[in-house]
């Protein structure tokens, strides 16, 4: 855990939290003293995560689902305040792979891609703004995207699609919402996590390869590296920061490949 940001009293919610970036970003903002609600489809993984952080002396509670349905990001922040009592800051970072090129695409993977990316961001937006309006409280939003989003991959159209919407999306909220108090960010990190297990073996090879050659800091990124802006951004100090597109690779500027 980076030094400096105490999240001591703060309650975060944060969408994919079960493994990758969001299990790095729940660990990391448990540490720092931030009460966290555990979001994802898988129940069983997040018990998992909530038994660490618990074991560790921090403060989890599960709320599983698919916030990609409509109607379940009402349910997921219900039950979320319930359990640990009103966010102060949302995460979403619920996100898959279902990578092929365009033209073997099915219409499956490229929904599927775009639900559980960019309508779980919208729809989860749209319910704690709701929420935020009438109580007056303000809050934090931070939606991950990716530097797929910014310049394409080949063989993820559905997923650079997404990410490239969640980008568009979050700066327009941030426009609408800041009258309200709530700022909204975006990060768009290019790290190492279980996702990217999904990418065949030979391509997966010459992507860490790639990284390692081309990351000015001589190594890629890892969960750890970006969870410390995810902390940042969801704390008190970020309250003069809104509508930042922020990008996490490791590598000055934003053109990186």
């Amino acid at each position: 855990m980076a030094p400096g940001v105490r999240l001591d009293g703060r309650i975060v919610l944060v969408t994919g939290a079960s493994r990758g970036l969001g299990r790095g970003y729940v660990l990391d903002l448990a540490s720092r003293g931030a009460a966290v609600a555990l979001n994802a489809r898988d129940e069983v993984a997040l018990n998992a995560v909530r038994d660490e952080i618990v074991g560790a002396g921090g403060i989890a509670a599960v709320v599983a689902g698919d916030v990609g349905v409509p109607g379940v990001a009402e349910q997921v922040l219900d039950a979320a305040a319930v359990a640990l009592g009103p966010l102060d800051a949302v995460v979403n970072n619920a996100a898959v792979n279902r990578d092929r090129t365009v033209a073997k695409m099915t219409d499956e993977q490229w929904r599927e891609v775009l639900a559980v990316s960019l309508d779980a961001t919208f729809f989860m937006c749209r319910a704690i703004v709701r929420e935020w309006q009438r109580s007056d409280r303000g809050g934090r939003i931070i939606n991950t995207a990716s530097v797929a989003g910014l310049h394409g991959n080949i063989g993820q159209a559905n997923y650079a699609a997404a990410k490239a919407g969640v980008i568009g999306f979050s700066l327009s909220l941030a426009r609408e919402v800041a009258r309200h108090g709530i700022t909204v960010n975006v990060v768009s990190p290019r790290a190492v996590t279980d996702m990217s297990e999904s990418i065949p073996e030979e391509r997966r090879k010459a992507f860490y390869e790639m990284q390692a050659r081309t990351n000015t800091l001589g190594r890629p990124g890892q969960p750890e590296d970006v969870a410390p802006v995810i902390a940042f951004l969801c704390s008190e100090e970020s309250r003069y920061l809104t509508g930042q597109s922020i990008v996490v690779t490791g590598t000055p500027g934003s053109t990186v490949g």
